[in-house]
């Protein structure tokens, strides 16, 4: 039976006497039905895809009327025309639906060949400190309000920054599940954007300030839990390494013959080599001799990685016993400042840092060959020990140099 579907004859419909249900064709736009039973009446489509008659509902009857019920079933009938089943299609959505965090992060992480092996345990730690416990949430169930109390509650007990960073992962985690999954839920966290609740980061320019450093290297030489702290620290400063560079040095990449260590993996995927400035070329010796034998990495540690996962008890550290509140970016930023301090134009100094240059020149035709940046580092080292040595109330400091 064929009829031009208005509201008023779909309303007067009744299932023929004696059937349980009857189907009724659309006049107007062919494939397209609705089957009227005792207990409802629902649009549906029909057509052949891969030679196979396929069914699909539509909507029911009235909650869906008529003009949007034709929209919806011209959408369908286009994509079975092109040889998709909306059966499949929906089925594979309502499955997504179900797809917790958890699962699209670790996917996330998995799936992307183009982030360095420190960028992964960045997000992993991030995920792990400030998302886990919505690892089993279903992605469609996390709502602006609750985005708004996350960014709201890291903010107060560890900082805008942080809450910046932290709410930027679930943005992307979010990202990845609609274009993976298509599952057809807004992001929730835009609604940040929209009340303009980000907060401004100002780019951090804090370094160790001359009045501090004679102080701070002799804390730091003197490290209160032991050489490790020491060792890691200096490493840091004499370098300017990043955090989880430093961490994950390994024996077999420092190079004692040649005076050079090497750290692979890092966050440009460039491996990184620099000489070692005689200060530290005796410390790594001197660590090395105690520490070295058996050992992969140079800071080893009993987690599962095999080295010291967690740098920040030896900032905590000097915090609660000398109230320095340097965080180790601002150690990194102290060498990179103390390096253009001396004159190093700023492609030496990214060479130094292993920081990708952003301008044509420094991109594709300044390559510093590792010879050339021993004598700048150790110029810098020498710099340091000078500022560490610096007079504090008329008194010239004297360290304890288990480094030098």
């Amino acid at each position: 039976m064929k009829i031009n579907f208005t509201m008023a004859r779909i309303k007067a419909l009744e299932p023929e006497l004696g059937k349980a249900q009857v189907d009724i064709w659309d006049t107007e736009m062919p494939g397209l039905g609705i089957r009227v039973s005792n207990k409802r009446k629902t649009f549906f489509v029909m057509r052949y895809v891969d030679r196979k008659k396929v069914r699909s509902t539509v909507g029911v009857f009235p909650v869906m009327n008529v003009d949007d019920a034709r929209k919806e079933a011209r959408s369908l009938l286009l994509d079975m025309q092109k040889g998709v089943n909306p059966n499949v299609k929906k089925q594979k959505r309502k499955d997504d639906s179900e797809i917790t965090l958890g699962t699209v992060f670790e996917n996330m992480i998995k799936d992307n060949n183009e982030i360095s092996q420190t960028t992964r345990d960045y997000y992993e730690q991030r995920f792990k400190q400030h998302l886990v416990h919505w690892k089993t949430r279903q992605v469609n169930e996390i709502t602006e309000t609750m985005v708004r109390a996350l960014h709201d509650k890291i903010s107060v007990s560890y900082g805008k920054v942080s809450a910046n960073q932290v709410l930027r992962l679930l943005r992307s985690i979010l990202n990845y599940s609609k274009a993976s999954y298509e599952i057809p839920v807004k992001n929730p966290v835009t609604i940040l954007s929209a009340l303009k609740k980000w907060h401004k980061e100002e780019p951090r320019k804090k370094i160790i300030k001359d009045e501090d450093f004679p102080r701070w290297y002799k804390a730091v030489d003197e490290f209160p839990t032991g050489d490790h702290g020491r060792d890691y620290l200096m490493l840091v400063l004499f370098t300017g390494l990043r955090k989880n560079e430093a961490l994950t040095l390994e024996w077999e990449y420092v190079d004692f013959k040649n005076k050079t260590l090497t750290v692979l993996d890092t966050k440009n995927g460039l491996d990184h080599t620099l000489p070692l400035p005689s200060v530290l070329f005796q410390l790594l010796s001197d660590r090395r001799a105690r520490y070295g034998a058996g050992e992969r990495y140079v800071f080893p540690g009993s987690g599962k990685k095999g080295h010291l996962f967690n740098s920040q008890h030896f900032i905590n550290e000097l915090k609660r016993l000398h109230k320095f509140s340097y965080t180790l970016h601002d150690i990194r930023r102290t060498f990179t400042t103390i390096a253009s301090q001396l004159g190093y134009n700023v492609w030496m100094v990214n060479a130094l840092t292993n920081h990708k240059s952003q301008d044509v020149t420094g991109k594709h035709y300044v390559h510093h060959a590792i010879e050339n940046l021993r004598s700048p580092m150790e110029k810098i080292a020498r710099e340091i020990l000078k500022l560490a040595k610096q007079t504090n109330n008329g008194k010239v400091i004297q360290l304890v140099q288990k480094a030098a």
